[in-house]
């Protein structure tokens, strides 16, 4: 087993490259559900990144080479801009007031520290702590490029919910994808243990995401692509305050 730390560190978004085009289609689970909580399928395209919630809500655009997110709601067809430089701001800002809380929970939150084990047969991997733990099924990427740019936007993406979703702390994530990067791996099962303390009581809370990557785009896919490339033209710039309060229009 290894010893597994993980640092706060500024990634300066990677200049844009054609990059290679692969499709990931997303179920999320939350402790027996049986049924998805939520699924979504997310495009890599030439240096970009699509995430489409499957109900047909928000999509998500990841553009690097801006240093940007871009959050589009296609039933108000409204639009915000969120800086990487201001996600990353958001998540020291948690990190260093976690870091002065009391709660062992929190401090391990802010500098999450895991011991690594790797299933010799199987190649499954699990990163284990008393307050989290994460399980793992891979499959090797496509490419090296396509190795970078799903850590690149699996990184952001966790800094992106923990200022959109109020999820826990990204680092504990980021340390994970520093190892799939290292090893050129894409997961295909995460399942996620948090122990949280309530007053004397511990409670786990299991969640898992299933992954499914086809490597290449179809034309449905590339459609979806030039849908937002038009929605982006189109849809209202508001502020963040205004994309999470305002009312959604009357048709």
């Amino acid at each position: 087993m290894r010893a597994l730390g993980a640092c706060v560190v500024v990634l300066a978004c990677a200049t844009a490259t054609r990059g290679d085009d692969f499709h990931i289609d997303t179920a999320l689970y939350v402790g027996d559900d049986k049924e998805p909580r939520s699924e979504n399928v997310t495009l890599f395209h030439s240096g970009q990144v699509y995430d489409f919630a499957a109900d047909g809500g928000e999509v998500t655009l990841f553009d690097p080479a801006r240093a940007r997110f871009v959050l589009l709601d296609p039933a108000r067809r409204v639009q915000v801009e969120l800086p990487t430089a201001e996600i990353e701001g958001f998540a020291r800002q948690l990190q260093r007031a976690a870091a002065g809380r009391p709660a062992a929970e929190l401090k391990f939150l802010a500098d999450p520290q895991f011991n690594e084990a790797i299933d010799p047969t199987t190649g499954a991997s699990t990163y284990s702590s008393p307050w989290l733990t994460y399980q793992l099924r891979t499959e090797s990427a496509r490419t090296e490029e396509a190795a970078r740019q799903y850590g690149e936007f699996s990184d952001w993406y966790a800094r992106l919910n923990t200022r959109t979703n109020v999820t826990p702390l990204p680092l504990a994530r980021l340390a994970i994808n520093a190892r799939l990067k290292e090893r050129r791996l894409i997961p295909v099962e995460v399942t996620r243990t948090m122990v949280q303390q309530r007053g004397l009581i511990k409670q786990e809370l299991v969640v898992r995401t299933e992954h499914h990557v086809t490597w290449g785009l179809n034309a449905n896919d590339l459609e979806r692509v030039a849908q937002v490339g038009a929605d982006l033209a189109q849809f209202q710039a508001v502020t963040y305050e205004e994309y999470r309060s305002r009312p959604v229009a009357a048709n």
